[in-house]
């Protein structure tokens, strides 16, 4: 039964296509070329001006590096750009989270937490962050980091960075 319906219906979609009567579609394609008009003829069209190229070679902002990575390989307070990165120097500073602190003797440690929650532990020493910086003080509140920044004569300068210890009930 359901086949005889879809058989039916099949002929009847089918059935509307053969109309042969396309005297509308025939008026609108010759009506079609006289509608459209530019107001200039086809000479007018061909005969135009080239303009040359110009190629830029001033700032491309598309191309512009972040002011740590434009990085050059002399001044004052050069990091060692030759050393093995850490881990934790893939992250920006104000992306790492200070959510412990150890003291074993006379070493004091920070355990870290990533932004993708890996947990992390350092000691004074370690390198943070991507401006090079480096761990000078843990203590039980929080940490110090020195950081390099190049300068645009080339030198480097130092800034010191406070992370705080952030306490369970901080967001």
């Amino acid at each position: 039964m359901t086949n005889r319906i879809a058989l039916i219906c099949i002929l009847l979609a089918l059935n509307g296509c053969s109309e042969t009567n396309y005297s509308d579609l025939e008026e609108f394609v010759n009506k079609a070329p006289n509608a459209v008009t530019t107001g200039k003829s086809k000479k007018d069209l061909l005969n135009h001006r080239v303009i040359p190229v110009f190629n830029y070679t001033g700032f491309n902002p598309f191309l512009m590096q972040r002011k740590n990575q434009s990085i050059t390989t002399h001044g004052l307070n050069e990091p060692d750009l030759e050393r093995e990165r850490d881990s934790l120097e893939q992250y920006t500073i104000d992306n790492i989270s200070m959510i412990g602190y150890l003291k074993k003797g006379n070493n004091s440690f920070a355990i870290l937490l990533a932004p993708d929650n890996k947990l992390y532990n350092a000691q004074v020493g370690s390198y943070i962050g991507q401006n090079f910086g480096q761990i000078l003080q843990i203590t039980e509140d929080g940490m110090q980091i020195e950081e390099l920044y190049q300068e645009q004569n080339g030198d480097w300068e130092k800034r010191n960075i406070a992370l705080k210890l952030k306490k369970p009930n901080e967001e």
